[in-house]
């Protein structure tokens, strides 16, 4: 089961554009903060907190159409 979890998130990170996938990774997965993933990707704070929540959204579509509940 959590093989398959696993695969599924990563097939949902995969569906994610490239930058939005990168700050997600960075924010969420590797612990950095909103600032300083913005600064990597060359955009505004605001901007990057924008694309990590629509991504996470995007990223709840594709997991509940598996089937695959949060939490």
């Amino acid at each position: 089961a959590a093989d398959q979890a696993r695969l599924d998130l990563e097939r949902a990170m995969r569906a994610l554009p490239e930058r939005t996938r990168m700050l997600i990774d960075r924010v969420k997965i590797q612990g950095a903060s909103v600032a300083e993933a913005a600064n990597a990707a060359g955009m505004t704070e605001t901007a990057a907190k924008v694309a990590i929540h629509r991504g996470l959204r995007t990223m709840a579509g594709f997991l509940s159409k598996r089937g695959v509940r949060p939490g």
